[in-house]
């Protein structure tokens, strides 16, 4: 016969039982359990991250992100009051802008500025039909219609929108603003930063300078580009800008400000010519 404790219980039984105290107590268990799911060869880091990226939980933080909405050119008093219905915030600042609510194309700050940013700009319909659905719509839906402007400025929102949220269109490139440029220069900064631009110089340029230095400025503000002009530096004007955001393209060329006197003697020059084969 075995030994037994006066308890009557053998050395094997008291043994078991220690070992069936251990795995009972919540750390061990967790462990087990933990390793009863893990798939083999997978770490729990591995595991977490998994869950983390998961298409499902991307999905719902994206449906669960605010509207942060603005207006420009238009007074929408319903309309503000459906974006607080349905959960969204009213904001006046463009880099916290998520949708642009305008009834038309226009050359505004906000305007411009969220188009640079790539931000649907919608019609006040998107809100009418998104109250009447009780969420936020998806905005594509609802993109600014305006075909005279977009056939005075030759380009297409809903193309612009695309490309400057793949890219913005001033990335690259250094500026200088002169004084009477309009937008005022603030402005105009506020603007090419959203577009993209991230170099600014107080100084006219007067030496060469990297291919993607622009001055812009205006006739009122020639005399102070000549330096610029002395060294091939482009001197462009504002529509360099304005124009340039609405097509997302920077063309340099078409938008050049010419040198005072230049047109002068072009027509001094064809006068002449003219004179010349009259004889």
């Amino acid at each position: 016969m075995g030994l037994k404790s006066e308890r009557g219980e053998t050395p094997a039984k008291r043994q078991k039982k220690k070992n069936d105290a251990k795995t009972s107590t919540p750390k061990l268990a967790e462990k087990r359990r933990t390793t009863m799911n893990t798939p083999k060869g997978a770490s729990l880091k591995e595991l977490e991250t998994s869950v983390t990226h998961s298409p499902t939980l991307r999905k719902t933080t994206t449906e669960e992100m605010k509207a942060k909405v603005m207006f420009t050119g238009v007074v929408d008093e319903q309309g503000e009051k459906i974006v607080k219905e349905l959960g969204g915030d009213l904001v006046s600042s463009v880099t916290e802008c998520t949708h642009l609510v305008t009834d038309q194309v226009r050359r505004t700050v906000k305007f411009l500025c969220c188009l640079s940013r790539g931000i649907p700009i919608v019609s006040p319909q998107w809100l009418v039909s998104s109250k009447a659905s009780g969420f936020f719509l998806d905005p594509l839906n609802f993109l600014v219609k305006d075909e005279a402007s977009e056939r005075k400025y030759k380009f297409s929102l809903e193309h612009s929108i695309e490309k400057a949220a793949k890219e913005p269109v001033f990335t690259s490139f250094t500026f200088k603003i002169t004084k009477s440029v309009k937008p005022e220069p603030q402005h105009m900064k506020d603007i090419l930063k959203c577009a993209g631009a991230l170099k600014f110089i107080d100084k006219m340029p007067n030496s060469p300078a990297s291919p993607l230095t622009v001055v812009i400025s205006c006739s009122d503000d020639q005399d102070e580009c000549e330096p610029a002009y002395k060294v091939g530096i482009p001197v462009v004007t504002a529509e360099f800008v304005l124009t340039g955001i609405l097509r997302q393209k920077a063309d340099i060329n078409l938008f050049m400000l010419e040198k005072k006197g230049n047109g002068n003697n072009k027509q001094a020059s064809s006068q002449e010519t003219s004179k010349k084969r009259k004889r």
